[in-house]
Formats: structure tokens, C-alpha cells, sequence
């Protein structure tokens, strides 16, 4: 449970980053914020320069999430034979079940871990998100109960775990969903209890190529980096 807990601080962190964010009096006409569209290119995948390993993701105008990725590799892998590796315990076909779209670990009961394919492919190779089984519940709860002891409501269909798999390597991935979020062509609102009392509410921000700046309610600068499709 540890690098569970290790993920959470990451996304705590990367929280810290925003807090202190909000709106800067620029003298700019407020008609000129419109909503933003599929071309706004804040939509994407954006990394804090400072916060290495924790994820950005803005999905539309209304949706964002906040993600902490950890490599796994050592402790849950799938192995050259397609036998499931998790702390140290090999787990053949004849303990799991795959139907090229749902996986159910079966090895101590009916269901210790299901997850399906989210990448389109019918491989075990790939990601994968959990949904259900005593690890999931498990890691799901750990994370919950962590929050919980910082201040942080994290429930329900606000928290996703996600597992991309090669060959002998694992990293997970946990997404925690930004509520009260808000993206125009100039400004962009992140509220909820994730970041406490301190929410960043019409922060101006700009971006140059793959930068985005935004400023704080004290003129700093919080610099992202995108991650483009190549990494």
C-alpha cells in the first residue's frame, strides 16, 4: 500500500502547485472569454515542469482530471508466457479469464481483480482499467482513507485506476477528477475540496507550443510542458 500512498502525495503536490491561483485583474473585456472548443489547445495531456510524474489531463471545457503515474514493474506484470506476476505469485490462463475485452482474476475467489480494455486492442498488452475485486477495492479504499487523513474527499466515480502493461512492465495510473472545472479560450477554473479552501477560480493562462503558463494570484508563473502522442 505504500506506493499507493506514495501516488496520492504526487497528486497532493501537484494540488499544492495550483492553490494559490486565481483570477488576475488584467482590464480585459470579459465578452472576449468564450467557451472553449475541441481546438482549444488546452485540451491534452500537460505535465507541472516541477512536478515530476503527475498528469494534467484536461479532457474537454468541463472535464480534467489529475493523475499520479507510478512504475509498478517489479510488484504486477504480465511475463513473456501471459502468466499474471503480482508480488511475486505467478498466475496462469487457468487462474484468470480474457475475453479480449474484460479480465477476471479468479486465484483466491471469484473475483480478486477485474479490469477492461480501454485501448480498442483485444491484447493483454495495453490499458486496462479496474473496476472491480478485492484488490481494487483494496487499492481504492487505501487511497480514500489517505485522503480522507489529509482533508481530501476522494469517492466514487471521482477516483480511476488504470494499469498499461507491456511485456514484463506495469505502470499505474490513478485519476482523480477535478470538480468545478472550467476552461475557456483565456482563463481556467479548477475548484473542489481537492485543493482545500484554496481553489483557482478564472486564472489566466497562456500557451506557447507545447507551454502552458498560468499566472497566480501573486504574478507567479506555473509552467506545464504537454506530453505529446511521441512520449
Amino acid at each position: 500500500m505504500k506506493k499507493f500512498l506514495t501516488i496520492l502525495l504526487a497528486v497532493s503536490m501537484m494540488s499544492c502547485a495550483f492553490a494559490s491561483c486565481g483570477k488576475k485583474d488584467s482590464g480585459k473585456d470579459d465578452e472576449k472569454s468564450s467557451s472553449a472548443s475541441e481546438e482549444n489547445p488546452a485540451v491534452g495531456r500537460w505535465v507541472p515542469v516541477e512536478k515530476e510524474g503527475t498528469i494534467f489531463d484536461i479532457l474537454s471545457e468541463d472535464e480534467a482530471y489529475i493523475c499520479a503515474v507510478q512504475d509498478l514493474s517489479e510488484t504486477i506484470y504480465f511475463d513473456e508466457k501471459d502468466n499474471f506476476v503480482f508480488s511475486g505469485m505467478e498466475f496462469s490462463g487457468d487462474n484468470y479469464d480474457f475475453d479480449g475485452e474484460t479480465f477476471v482474476l479468479h486465484a483466491f475467489s471469484d473475483n480478486d481483480l477485474t479490469m477492461k480494455k480501454t485501448d480498442g486492442s483485444e491484447e493483454l498488452s495495453g490499458e486496462f482499467q479496474w473496476t472491480s475485486g478485492d484488490l481494487y477495492d483494496d487499492v481504492a479504499g487505501g487511497l480514500t482513507e489517505a485522503a480522507a487523513a489529509d482533508g481530501l474527499d476522494i469517492t466514487g466515480d471521482n477516483i480511476k485506476t488504470f494499469m498499461n502493461c507491456t511485456e514484463n512492465s506495469t505502470s499505474l495510473e490513478i485519476r482523480i477528477k477535478v470538480t468545478e472545472f472550467e476552461l475557456s479560450d483565456e482563463t481556467i477554473t479548477i475548484g473542489g475540496k481537492i485543493f482545500g479552501e484554496d481553489e483557482l477560480r478564472d486564472a489566466e493562462y497562456s500557451i506557447d507550443g507545447d507551454k502552458m503558463i498560468i499566472i497566480n494570484a501573486q504574478d507567479e508563473e506555473v509552467e506545464l510542458e504537454r506530453i505529446t502522442e511521441a512520449e
